[in-house]
């Protein structure tokens, strides 16, 4: 037998479609922004919607009177 015919054929560099695809390697960026959706999504679950709404009801409220000077909606102020 000839040493060709037993030697193992090697992949090209580069030649991913031999190898099974491109290996995953998410960017910094990528790791940050998801852990930063992540807190952000449970604190958004901790937080109750009622006072928001309410605090932009206020705010409303205050433009709707002097919507060129409007005063400050949670405390009595200018």
């Amino acid at each position: 037998m000839s040493t060709g015919v037993l030697a193992r054929r090697r992949s090209a560099r580069g030649a991913t479609a031999l190898r099974g695809g491109p290996v995953l390697r998410p960017s910094p960026y990528l790791v940050c922004g998801a852990l930063f959706w992540l807190v952000m999504s449970l604190a958004y679950w901790r937080v109750p919607l009622c006072c928001d709404a309410g605090q932009h009801a206020a705010v409303i409220e205050r433009l709707r009177v002097d919507l060129l000077h409007p005063r400050h909606p949670m405390a009595d102020l200018p």
